[in-house]
């Protein structure tokens, strides 16, 4: 588990820490589609201005996928969208 204890451990080591590079959207686009990616770049405000709780988005119901669900995210309530991007519970959205 990365820690900020184990940070600090890491960076006292002998060695260079470098920056992520930034490689564009286009390697995420080459395993995800176009609506998953705008999904996430407004999830958190757009739960905000449906009501959802400040703790972060996450799923009331869990769409099936192939009943041409796409069209009704939001059918399930505030949760119908995260529910059909997501698997579980556990997959929650926070600020930032």
């Amino acid at each position: 588990m990365l820690t900020e204890n184990n940070i600090k451990k890491i960076i006292s080591r002998d060695s260079d820490l470098i920056s992520a590079t930034d490689h564009g959207l286009n390697p995420i686009l080459k395993l995800h589609k176009q609506p998953y990616i705008d999904y996430l770049k407004s999830a958190y405000s757009n739960w905000l201005s449906i009501g959802g709780s400040e703790i972060g988005v996450f799923p009331d119901v869990f769409p099936v996928r192939g009943f041409n669900n796409e069209k009704r995210l939001n059918a399930g309530g505030l949760g119908g969208e995260p529910g059909y991007y997501c698997f579980d519970f556990n997959s929650i959205i926070v600020e930032g």
